[in-house]
């Protein structure tokens, strides 16, 4: 199972749930193998991505412009399209999964 967030970084204000509940959900379904990818624009993804449990090396900043958002949809593809071959499991994610999002960091910095 894949969860993937994509936020612009404008704040939605929940009044169910705060970030530790949010980040207790989070890690009672990572010890059962799910995944999960935060992505955010306008915002520092990886320490928002922390407060609710997720993998620093699983966010990413993206760029809020077409390609940026293209390339979100594309590495978000690639995860699900290695998460659905044999060979690549869990241990295997925690390599690939880094390395998919460098495309969106390198467009990100290139374009700042």
């Amino acid at each position: 199972m894949i969860i993937v967030i994509i936020t612009d970084g404008v704040e939605n204000a929940s009044q169910e749930y705060s970030a530790n509940m949010v980040k207790k959900m989070i890690g009672q379904k990572q010890e059962y193998g799910w995944q999960f990818l935060f992505m955010g624009a306008n915002m520092d993804a990886v320490t928002e991505a922390e407060k609710i449990g997720i993998r620093p090396n699983h966010a990413v900043k993206y760029k809020n412009d077409a390609k940026g958002v293209r390339l979100n949809y594309q590495v978000t593809n690639q995860v699900m399209s290695c998460m659905r071959r044999d060979f690549c499991r869990d241990e295997e994610l925690e390599v690939r999964i880094p390395e998919f999002l460098k495309k969106i960091r390198r467009y990100e910095k290139e374009s700042d």
